[in-house]
Formats: C-alpha cells, sequence, structure tokens
C-alpha cells in the first residue's frame, strides 16, 4: 500500500513538472501591447545640418505635438523650439547662438548669391534698365517719400509672401520698393499666411532687408492676412495692384 502511494505521488509531481515547463513556454502576449515603442528616427544628415541630437529631435517633436508651443509657432525650426521652450539659461544660450550662427551663414550665402543675380541681370538686360541699388539708400527714400506726403491717391502693391520665400521675393520687393521710390506706388503692404508670428516676420523683413525708414513711415507694411485680402492666394509671391 505505502509502495502504491509513493508511485502514485511520484506520477503526481511529474505531471505538475510538465505543466510548469509548458507554460513557461508560451508567449506572454498580453504584455506587448503595454510596451512603448519609440520610432521617431530621422536621418542623421537632417540632425547635423541643425546642429542637435536624436534626443534633442525627440523633444522637438514633442514639444511641436504635445504642448502650446506648437499651435503658437506651428513653423518653426527646431532650434526655435527648443531655445524658446529651453529649461535651463545654458540651454537658452546654447540655442541662442546657434541660430545667430545659422542666421549669419544664411545672409552671407544670400548675399553672394544676390551679387551674382545683379551681375548677370547687368549683363543680360543693361539695355532695359535694372533695378539700380543707389535707389534703395535712405537718401533717396526720405526725398521720394516727402514728395509724395501730400498726395492721397495713388497705387498700393499687395505682396502676398511666406517666410520660405526668399531670393524670389526679395528680387519682387525690391522691384515694387523701386516703384514706391519713384513715385509710381503710393504704399506697400507685404502680406504674410495668417499662421506666421510677429517673430519670424521679423526675422524674415531683416534678412530681406526691409527698409526700416520706408517700414516708419507706414509706407511699407508687414502684416498678416486680414478681411479684405486674397484668402486664396497659395503662391508665393503673388502681387496685386489696386488704385486708392
Amino acid at each position: 500500500m505505502q509502495m502504491k502511494f509513493l508511485n502514485c505521488l511520484t506520477l503526481f509531481f511529474c505531471f505538475s513538472f510538465l505543466s510548469i515547463a509548458e507554460e513557461t513556454n508560451v508567449p506572454q502576449n498580453h504584455n506587448v501591447s503595454t510596451l512603448k515603442v519609440k520610432d521617431n528616427t530621422v536621418q542623421e544628415s537632417y540632425l547635423k545640418s541643425w546642429g542637435i541630437s536624436q534626443d534633442e529631435y525627440d523633444r522637438y517633436l514633442y514639444l511641436k505635438n504635445n504642448t502650446p508651443r506648437g499651435y503658437f509657432t506651428p513653423n518653426s525650426n527646431p532650434i526655435y523650439y527648443l531655445g524658446i521652450e529651453a529649461r535651463s539659461e545654458a540651454e537658452r544660450n546654447k540655442y541662442a547662438r546657434l541660430i545667430a550662427k545659422m542666421e549669419y551663414e544664411n545672409f552671407e550665402k544670400v548675399q553672394e548669391f544676390s551679387k551674382l543675380i545683379q551681375k548677370h541681370q547687368s549683363e543680360l538686360y543693361a539695355s532695359e534698365g535694372v533695378i539700380d541699388p543707389n535707389f534703395l539708400k535712405e537718401a533717396a527714400l526720405k526725398a521720394s517719400l516727402s514728395a509724395k506726403k501730400n498726395s492721397s491717391v495713388g497705387f498700393k502693391s499687395y505682396i502676398y509672401v511666406d517666410t520660405e520665400c526668399v531670393l524670389k521675393c526679395k528680387e519682387i520687393i525690391d522691384a515694387e520698393i523701386f516703384k514706391l521710390v519713384k513715385g509710381r506706388t503710393k504704399q506697400i503692404h507685404i502680406i504674410f499666411p495668417d499662421s506666421v508670428t510677429a517673430e519670424s516676420l521679423n526675422i524674415w523683413a531683416n534678412k530681406m532687408q526691409i527698409p526700416y525708414e520706408l517700414n516708419e513711415r507706414d509706407a511699407i507694411l508687414l502684416r498678416t492676412k486680414r478681411g479684405g485680402d486674397d484668402e486664396n492666394v497659395d503662391t508665393y509671391p503673388t502681387v496685386k495692384t489696386k488704385l486708392f
């Protein structure tokens, strides 16, 4: 009887061991859904061009998609997001320095290319009178504005642009300023999409070298779209002229 009991006990432990082994081999699929999969992959060349790391890029995406910063500055670049929402003074200085360096390098590139454009304009269209940069000097601007001071009727130019439009927009704007200085136009409105912030608008205006004197006198207005503007314009630059 005792032997029979021992045999039964042995069989019980064998079956228990097999059951545990089988349970151990069953994939724990119910845990997969709780894992957080991170997939904010980006090309290394993109990170290098902005001078940021993968962690900084991840933080930029988080700020853009999960905080009010994405609403206030939807079109800003990663450095602006990280700088404005910096977590320390050291971070703020780091990103401000990066922006300053990039803005300067961009300015140098644009200036170099603009000089080549002017050179080729002079060579190709010398007989047609290309824009003379001297007309954009402060003395000429003041003289032109004084001459038109009492004029109440004239043409207004509406130039629709965005902050990504640089070389082509500069060419158009310089041509319109030329008309303004010569008295052919009374006022220029440079109009941005309503999503553009005042900060990015000012950065763009400085890149384009919009004459401060003309802006101060309201001869050139920098603004976003408002009632009465053409809401259908989505090609930049687009110029429209009206008589007032």
